[in-house]
């Protein structure tokens, strides 16, 4: 097998040298390892077989079993033996056994290969007689049950009294004692069926199943796990920071003060900000998105703001909405002294006798916090513009559109959306409307947790699969990981002023302007139609899910409100006035488009799937041991344990768990017909669980 020069290579390559055996694969060479005695000190060198020489350094893993052509021989113990030493198991070759080695011992047995072993299910292990061999003993047992569930293992310590002792010092020391054979050369051919003989006695006499030697602490159940159990991780996905640098200097400055009060990045306080504002200003200015075209969209929008519940989303919320209770109390205001003027006017016609049928004046409205869908038809049809609908707890308001009977609750609130819209009623029982303006901009606060139930609808093949949830495109969700500290910096006098003066004055356009249209500027067009070509064509692509498709699909009224929010801010910061829209607010506005879009990408990753909540399931019903510690998938979905009824859930989740070593898949062959397969939750499971 080696020829001359190799040998020569291989002799030299270490002073000492003993001998060397071969690793062959398929009846090819692929690994050689050399044993050098030198000064005392025994040293093995690995060689890999390449290009027609043997090259210092191991192969690639997994690595052959040293022997595997002595699988055909018989064995006395019905399975092959396998060795921790190619020392040991050269000799048990020369006795015409089965018998095999790994490559480095204890250190690289789950790097070599025992595919070839499958087949057999008798198996026995020659362990050397120290901590070494122990570990040796383990980790053979371990891979072995991985390829053979059914492997029956026996462990066999020849020299219980040697420290250290092996094989080969058994033979010395019991058949061969008087005579010299020092391990590395072949045994004399007259001693070989005495060997034989008194080895597979002695052997047949102590070896014991490896799950009765104490020292060795073998438990078969472990060895159909990898690992530890592992919880499930979700990895949000990574969001690019609020970018505040894109509004005014003023309004950059004041959002940074009002997020460092509560130690917040400035995600809140910027997207609570923006939506107020394209409340306030709703369709009362709309964006021609082309020339030519009757495409136009309002600057209403649906916002949401998503943390946990001690993230200070509320508190941030109150913060901003200061500008708007200025503009409810002017309101407010303006409407007594009118109903006090009509009371007058009525009051005097009445005397008079004269006939009077104005209307009573109804207060301009800016925003509501709980209203029923017919009352909120009534707001808008008095308040034109809009009108901001706020919840603190947006969950509850979705609750209320997913009770039985609120099916036309819920549509009714989709058209809301585009805020163009406009709406008819007639009913029995109260004055009906003709043409009321539907534009809503809605803003809600929610934890991530009520969150993803939505979401998960919205995933769905379901009724919660409408494209509702997509219409929440104003979407934050930022990593709040920065340490709480007090802060004392107050917000200027001067510029809490300038801030007021900015809602007032959008306020007051939007109320002497209702019908003010915009349009792109020549160059902001041409890189508007160059983002719409790019969105439809990824939307249309195929690469994405539904529910992501239906999210981009909406993303023009998105970039449109921003431009248009954007704008009015420009106008109200500068006091200049322009119907078009600059490349530059563009840009702008697209900067903040992809700020939304990669935080509402990161809320649709974020939801555990339902593979995920059917595997907890199961996780719970081991923990409260509703569960054997060995069991069968139909114990679960038969009797619909967990309220899990579908056997394909039960089987996609209990797989969920195998890949993160909670249970392991036992299949038992039978006589006839297909193995039974039967579940084995990790022996530590429940002290996790606990």
């Amino acid at each position: 097998m080696i020829d001359t020069k190799s040998f020569i290579k291989i002799k030299e390559y270490h002073p000492g040298y003993i001998t060397n055996w071969i690793y062959e694969e398929h009846e090819r060479p692929i690994m050689l390892v050399a044993r050098y005695d030198y000064r005392g000190e025994k040293t093995y060198r690995q060689f890999h077989w390449e290009n027609s020489e043997w090259k210092e350094g191991m192969p690639k893993a997994p690595y052959p079993l040293f022997g595997l052509r002595t699988l055909k021989h018989i064995s006395p113990f019905d399975g092959p033996v396998i060795c921790e030493g190619e020392k040991c198991a050269k000799v048990l070759q020369q006795l015409r056994w089965p018998s095999l080695a790994m490559v480095l011992g204890a250190s690289n047995v789950d790097k070599s290969d025992l595919t070839p072993l499958r087949h057999f299910k008798q198996f026995l292990i020659l362990r050397d007689n120290d901590k070494a061999g122990i570990e040796f003993c383990l980790k053979v047992a371990v891979e072995l049950m991985k390829i053979q569930p059914d492997a029956n293992i026996h462990v066999c310590n020849l020299t219980p009294d040697i420290p250290g002792g092996d094989l080969v010092d058994w033979i010395q020391q019991k058949p061969l004692v008087g005579y010299k054979w020092d391990g590395f050369q072949d045994l004399p051919q007259e001693f070989c069926e005495n060997v034989k003989n008194s080895l597979s006695a002695v052997i047949k006499q102590i070896a014991k199943p490896i799950e009765e030697c104490p020292e060795i602490c073998f438990d078969p159940m472990f060895c159909l796990f990898e690992d530890e159990p592992r919880p499930f991780h979700i990895s949000l996905h990574v969001v690019p920071p609020f970018p505040v640098e894109v509004l005014p200097i003023d309004v950059s400055h004041y959002l940074q003060i009002c997020s460092k009060q509560f130690s917040l990045p400035t995600d809140f306080a910027g997207t609570v900000f923006l939506t107020l504002l394209a409340g306030i200003i709703g369709r009362s200015t709309c964006l021609s998105m082309r020339h030519g075209q009757d495409w136009i969209e309002a600057a209403n929008i649906w916002a949401v703001l998503i943390g946990n519940p001690s993230s200070k989303k509320s508190p941030t919320y109150r913060r901003i909405s200061r500008m708007i209770a200025a503009l409810e109390q002017t309101a407010l205001h303006e409407h007594k002294l009118a109903l006090k003027e009509h009371r007058r006017r009525k009051k005097e016609a009445k005397e008079n006798e004269e006939d009077f049928e104005e209307e009573e004046p109804r207060m301009r409205r800016y925003t509501t916090d709980d209203c029923t869908t017919p009352k909120l038809r009534d707001l808008m049809g008095s308040n034109p513009r809009g009108i901001i609908l706020r919840n603190d707890e947006l969950k509850g308001q979705l609750e209320k559109l997913d009770k039985i009977g609120s099916e036309g609750d819920r549509s009714f609130m989709m058209q809301c959306w585009s805020g163009i819209e406009f709406y008819n009623e007639d009913r029995m029982t109260r004055n009906g409307g003709f043409q009321i303006p539907l534009t809503l901009t809605w803003i809600g606060c929610i934890p991530p947790t009520a969150l993803a139930t939505y979401l998960r609808q919205a995933q769905s093949y379901g009724s919660g699969a409408d494209g509702f949830m997509q219409r929440f495109q104003m979407v934050t969700f930022p990593d709040i990981t920065q340490p709480y500290e007090i802060c004392k910096e107050l917000i200027p006098s001067e510029l809490e002023t300038k801030i007021q003066q900015i809602f007032v004055s959008i306020d007051q356009q939007a109320l002497n302007n209702s019908a003010r249209d915009l349009h792109f500027d020549e160059e902001a067009q041409l890189l508007f139609d160059r983002w719409q070509t790019s969105l439809e064509n990824d939307c249309r692509s195929g690469h994405h899910p539904i529910y992501w498709e239906s999210h981009l699909g909406k993303q023009p009224k998105l970039l449109a409100t921003l431009c248009i929010v954007l704008h009015r801010l420009l106008e109200a910061s500068s006091g200049h006035s322009s119907d078009t829209i600059s490349v530059i607010t563009f840009q702008a506005a697209e900067t903040l488009r992809y700020y939304y879009q990669e935080h509402a990408h990161r809320c649709y990753d974020s939801i555990e799937s339902l593979e995920v909540i059917d595997a907890r399931r199961i996780l719970e019903l081991i923990k409260n041991k509703r569960l054997s510690a060995r069991f069968k998938s139909q114990d679960i979905y038969r009797p619909g344990l967990g309220g899990l009824k579908d056997p394909q859930r039960v089987k996609t989740a209990l797989e969920l768990l195998r890949d993160s070593s909670w249970v392991a898949l036992e299949k038992i062959q039978g006589h006839t017909g297909k193995p039974g397969e039967f579940w084995v939750v990790h022996p530590n499971a429940l002290k996790i669980l606990a």
